[in-house]
Protein backbone atom coordinates (compact mmCIF):
# COMPACT_ATOMS: atom_id res chain seq x y z
CA UNK A 1 0.00 0.00 0.00
CA UNK A 2 2.83 2.39 0.86
CA UNK A 3 4.47 1.77 -2.51
CA UNK A 4 1.19 2.38 -4.35
CA UNK A 5 0.65 5.65 -2.49
CA UNK A 6 4.19 6.85 -3.16
CA UNK A 7 3.95 5.92 -6.85
CA UNK A 8 0.65 7.78 -7.16
CA UNK A 9 2.28 10.85 -5.62
CA UNK A 10 5.27 10.57 -7.93
CA UNK A 11 2.95 10.27 -10.95
CA UNK A 12 1.23 13.48 -9.84
CA UNK A 13 4.55 15.28 -9.52
CA UNK A 14 5.64 14.16 -12.99
CA UNK A 15 2.29 15.19 -14.48
CA UNK A 16 2.63 18.62 -12.82
CA UNK A 17 6.16 19.04 -14.21
CA UNK A 18 4.89 18.15 -17.69
CA UNK A 19 1.96 20.53 -17.27
CA UNK A 20 4.27 23.33 -16.19
CA UNK A 21 6.44 22.77 -19.24
CA UNK A 22 3.42 22.81 -21.53
CA UNK A 23 2.18 26.07 -20.00
CA UNK A 24 5.62 27.63 -20.56
CA UNK A 25 5.86 26.29 -24.10
CA UNK A 26 2.32 26.66 -25.40
CA UNK A 27 0.46 28.89 -22.93
CA UNK A 28 -3.31 28.64 -23.24
CA UNK A 29 -5.20 26.81 -20.52
CA UNK A 30 -4.16 27.04 -16.86
CA UNK A 31 -1.59 24.72 -15.28
CA UNK A 32 -4.14 22.30 -13.82
CA UNK A 33 -5.67 21.67 -17.27
CA UNK A 34 -2.29 20.90 -18.82
CA UNK A 35 -1.45 18.68 -15.85
CA UNK A 36 -4.64 16.67 -16.36
CA UNK A 37 -3.97 16.38 -20.09
CA UNK A 38 -0.37 15.22 -19.54
CA UNK A 39 -1.46 12.69 -16.91
CA UNK A 40 -4.26 11.38 -19.13
CA UNK A 41 -1.92 10.95 -22.11
CA UNK A 42 0.68 9.06 -20.06
CA UNK A 43 -2.04 6.88 -18.52
CA UNK A 44 -3.57 6.16 -21.93
CA UNK A 45 -0.23 5.14 -23.45
CA UNK A 46 0.51 2.94 -20.43
CA UNK A 47 -2.88 1.25 -20.57
CA UNK A 48 -2.58 0.59 -24.31
CA UNK A 49 0.69 -1.30 -23.78
CA UNK A 50 4.18 -1.61 -25.16
CA UNK A 51 3.19 -1.34 -28.84
CA UNK A 52 1.80 2.13 -28.20
CA UNK A 53 4.90 3.05 -26.20
CA UNK A 54 7.04 2.07 -29.19
CA UNK A 55 4.85 4.12 -31.54
CA UNK A 56 5.00 7.14 -29.26
CA UNK A 57 8.79 6.74 -28.97
CA UNK A 58 9.11 6.80 -32.78
CA UNK A 59 7.63 10.31 -32.68
CA UNK A 60 8.99 11.72 -29.44
CA UNK A 61 12.62 10.57 -29.71
CA UNK A 62 13.32 12.41 -32.99
CA UNK A 63 11.38 15.44 -31.69
CA UNK A 64 13.56 15.42 -28.58
CA UNK A 65 16.74 15.30 -30.68
CA UNK A 66 15.49 18.18 -32.84
CA UNK A 67 14.76 20.19 -29.68
CA UNK A 68 18.29 19.53 -28.39
CA UNK A 69 19.90 20.59 -31.68
CA UNK A 70 17.68 23.70 -31.82
CA UNK A 71 18.56 24.64 -28.23
CA UNK A 72 22.29 24.21 -28.79
CA UNK A 73 22.14 26.16 -32.07
CA UNK A 74 20.20 28.96 -30.42
CA UNK A 75 22.64 29.10 -27.53
CA UNK A 76 25.61 29.24 -29.89
CA UNK A 77 24.04 32.05 -31.95
CA UNK A 78 23.49 34.16 -28.82
CA UNK A 79 26.89 33.47 -27.21
CA UNK A 80 30.32 32.41 -28.42
CA UNK A 81 31.66 29.02 -27.38
CA UNK A 82 34.42 30.72 -25.37
CA UNK A 83 31.87 32.87 -23.57
CA UNK A 84 29.76 29.83 -22.73
CA UNK A 85 32.82 27.95 -21.43
CA UNK A 86 33.80 30.77 -19.07
CA UNK A 87 30.29 31.88 -18.07
CA UNK A 88 29.54 31.77 -14.36
CA UNK A 89 26.30 30.12 -13.26
CA UNK A 90 23.47 32.38 -12.16
CA UNK A 91 22.24 32.39 -8.58
CA UNK A 92 23.97 32.00 -5.26
CA UNK A 93 26.50 29.20 -4.81
CA UNK A 94 25.36 26.29 -2.72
Amino acid sequence: VAIAISLTGWFGIQAAIAGSGLVSLLGGPPLWVWTLIAGAVVTLVSVLGFRWMVNVAWVTAPAFLVAIVWGVARGLTEHSLAELATMQPKGEPL
